[in-house]
């Protein structure tokens, strides 16, 4: 078996990047899987689909009945970020407000997880550092740091697409304001 490992935080916390550097270094990570593989798709579905890793900020509101079997003694990671700036970030990117509700529910699920999983920490802005993506990368992938890879990747900015944020919203069954 591959080794599995989940990456999460709040929107916005650089998880599309995290995804795409880890595939680049070796190991396929989804983001977002449930969007692009389908609302029903389970957290197996995604292991089934050849990535050993997500990095998913609604991973643990999303799969929640099952990722205590599903993730059990496999490298989890939590990437932190003021819940105001993260926030913010979405809606000026999104262009209209979240609900409460919602963003209630994101949050709270969030610190379920690092409640139930005890997850290795990461701050946002520490993904910047080499020296922490050292860390990172050799918790969930047991590997050395690719120096290179991550120095190229450092220069890349990624972002979502807008409908892929409604389509978000919508999964957690909430309509855009």
């Amino acid at each position: 078996m591959t080794r599995r490992y989940l990456i999460t935080g709040l929107p916005r916390c650089r998880s599309a990047w995290l995804a795409a550097f880890l595939t680049a270094h070796g190991s396929p990570c989804a983001h977002e899987a449930a969007i692009s593989l389908g609302r029903s798709a389970t957290l197996q579905d995604v292991f089934d689909a050849g990535f050993e890793g997500l990095c998913d900020p609604g991973a643990p509101l999303r799969y929640r009945a099952t990722l205590e079997d599903a993730m059990r003694g496999c490298p989890t990671v939590l990437i932190r970020r003021d819940a105001r700036m993260a926030r913010a970030s979405f809606e000026c990117w999104l262009g209209q407000p979240l609900p409460d509700a919602g963003w209630a529910m994101v949050e709270s699920s969030l610190a379920w997880f690092e409640e139930t999983f005890s997850p290795k920490v990461f701050d946002f802005h520490q993904l910047d550092d080499e020296r922490m993506m050292e860390e990172l990368v050799w918790h969930v992938l047991r590997a050395p740091l690719d120096h290179r890879l991550f120095r190229l990747f450092d220069t890349l900015k990624i972002e979502q697409h807008k409908n892929k944020a409604h389509a978000m919203i919508r999964n957690l069954e909430m309509e855009p304001a």
